[in-house]
């Protein structure tokens, strides 16, 4: 419940932000980058249909790693169908959620990216272009292999540069 109740103060606090003004100075659209990953419960419970209702974009980041072991607090494959049905974008974030950075991990790569992929096609959804780094964890040989696989856009979080609970 905690979690629910903090991704809905972020995303009533981003809203406001947004409310307040990001733009882009050549065409005067507002313009910003909502990502949410783990593929949690909440995020089709509240999180998409607050940004859908506020007319917001985001894209929603997913990984098998609790969906098979806590049906209740993670999505489904067809829950994640729906967070796409409704207009939103879906990224690869691993089967597994393990680490991605290191030499031993860069060579499962293909195979665990391929993993999500595949159950995101037998629901409908398109191959995604985009990827966040599990952990927050890269390195240039973990970059080049998502540039690879066909990965136009790849991201992480602040850490370790800001540490956990810094910010």
């Amino acid at each position: 419940m905690k979690r629910i109740i903090n991704q809905l103060t972020l995303v009533m606090l981003i809203a406001s932000i947004l409310a307040a003004g990001c733009s882009n100075h050549k065409s005067k659209k507002k313009i910003v980058v909502l990502t949410f990953d783990d593929a949690v419960q909440s995020q089709l419970d509240f999180v998409a249909p607050l940004l859908k209702e506020k007319g917001f974009d985001a894209t929603f980041f997913i990984t098998a790693a609790g969906m098979n072991t806590d049906t209740a607090n993670f999505l489904s494959w067809e829950d994640v169908a729906e967070i796409y049905k409704m207009g939103f974008e879906i990224g690869n974030h691993t089967w597994d959620h393990n680490s991605m950075h290191l030499e031993g991990d860069i060579h499962k790569m293909k195979d665990n990216l391929a993993r999500v992929d595949s159950a995101l096609h037998a629901n409908g959804i398109p191959k995604p272009v985009s990827f966040a780094y599990p952990g927050n964890q890269f390195s240039p040989g973990s970059v080049k292999k998502i540039r690879e696989l066909g990965y136009r856009f790849a991201r992480r979080g602040m850490q370790p540069e800001i540490p956990y609970g810094k910010m």
